[in-house]
């Protein structure tokens, strides 16, 4: 595949996109590949620069983890999540386990926008003053309170985990993704072979999070930093987008 003698092959990737469904957070790591086919033909030779040949060589080495583990039990908590301008900060509130399980169940399945928002959204966003119909670009594609995660938002009791300031303050949507990856980890180190859901109120984020990757180099190489915990930990997160004004982590 990677010969000595022609440094080019065929290039398919379809095939590797259906075996990382099992895992969707792993599409992260087809970064490369996808750039190179961009705007070409299914018929093309494409030569194998040295980063795409690396990238290949982890697909095939982190690939055994490309799979659904059915036997993690559901959390007994939800976490929320939010990331200001100043930094991030992580929230937990308990739950017994068949309403966590039902609440994975109604978590976002779609990805809508996952790209960076422009200069003047992120200000705004950032501020807390971007209403959430003006957060994505294309209409149509914002996603709507769901009653059962707003009601969970409202009427739990919630305790801080985590809240850090940023040493350099990335944009906006980084933070975000973030933030969403810290819950990750809080939630390996202590319940490590779970599911659970994590409440946010960025469409940026949720989108990102449920695609499992984003056109967007940042976003992507964020959710790639988070991989040694969702595949070590063996965490399968759910995200449920709540507007700003009932998420409950925007105190902290």
């Amino acid at each position: 595949f990677f010969s000595s003698r022609r440094r080019h092959t065929r290039f398919l990737y379809v095939s590797w996109v259906a075996t990382l469904m099992y895992r969707r957070r792993m599409l992260c790591i087809l970064d490369l590949c996808f750039n190179a086919a961009r705007g070409r033909s299914q018929k093309d030779i494409v030569a194998l620069s040295r980063e795409l040949k690396f990238e290949y060589f982890a697909l095939v080495l982190l690939v055994p983890f490309a799979r659904t583990n059915m036997r993690a039990s559901p959390a007994p908590f939800v976490h929320a999540v939010d990331a200001p301008d100043w930094g991030t900060a992580v929230c937990r509130a308990g739950l017994s386990r068949a309403q966590s399980l039902e609440l994975c169940r109604h978590a976002v399945v779609r990805g809508a926008w996952t790209r960076l928002l422009g200069a003047s959204q992120s200000w705004l966003r950032a501020h807390g003053i971007l209403p959430p119909e003006q957060e994505l670009p294309a209409k149509g594609d914002n996603y709507k309170n769901n009653p059962i995660w707003t009601s969970v938002a409202q009427s739990l009791q919630y305790v801080c985990l985590h809240a850090a300031p940023y040493k350099r303050r990335p944009h906006i949507n980084v933070g975000e993704v973030r933030a969403f990856l810290e819950a990750e980890q809080v939630a390996c180190s202590e319940h490590p072979c779970t599911r659970f859901a994590v409440i946010g109120d960025s469409q940026v984020a949720a989108g990102a999070i449920v695609k499992g990757r984003s056109a967007s180099r940042a976003i992507n190489e964020e959710l790639t930093s988070g991989l040694p915990t969702h595949l070590g930990g063996d965490v399968i997160s759910f995200s449920g987008w709540v507007g700003s004004a009932f998420n409950p982590s925007d105190d902290p």
